[in-house]
């Protein structure tokens, strides 16, 4: 299982692999969030996942991808040691903005390959949600309703028909 970070402001280098958001000041000003260790966001989505799937009796590893890696490259990598499912999520945005409210805009896809590479199952959840918010201590609010949102996009397309048939 891999997390593909494709986001345009980080493949361009705008913004670093750690990027998840941005807070923004009394006046409005943004300020960059990253990640709590420094890792790329890819490599935090890749371990819950395995951690999740591993939970859930699967037989899941983690391989990491850059951002500046080239999807075809990333796809033969996952599928090197010949595993009996292959399972890629592409991040094309994932992002939260908060001020007093946090929102968070996302466009993720999960697909699920069988060994030789034969596409069994995609899923894509893209919207952007409003997580409420509170005047005092908005940052903390964002890390834990970011977080948790994470969990339940993925449990979402995790949990979707197609995806849980193409993992049996």
């Amino acid at each position: 299982m891999t997390a593909f970070d494709q986001r345009p402001y980080v493949v361009s280098g705008d913004k670093t692999p750690d990027f998840v958001g941005l807070q923004r000041s009394r006046f409005g000003i943004p300020f960059d969030v990253k990640t709590d260790q420094g890792q790329p966001l890819s490599d935090d989505f890749t371990r819950v996942v395995v951690n999740s799937l591993q939970g859930a009796g699967y037989q899941a590893a983690a391989l990491p991808a850059a951002p500046g890696d080239k999807l075809p490259a990333v796809k033969k990598r996952l599928l090197q040691n010949r595993p009996r499912r292959a399972m890629l999520l592409t991040i094309d945005e994932w992002k939260s903005d908060t001020s007093k409210n946090v929102a968070l805009f996302y466009d993720l896809t999960l697909s699920v390959s069988s060994s030789d590479g034969s596409m069994l199952a995609q899923k894509t959840l893209k919207g952007r949600d409003d997580l409420g918010g509170t005047f005092f201590g908005s940052g903390k609010y964002a890390k834990v309703a970011v977080s948790d949102a994470f969990g339940l996009k993925m449990q979402a397309l995790l949990d979707a028909p197609e995806i849980a048939r193409a993992l049996k």
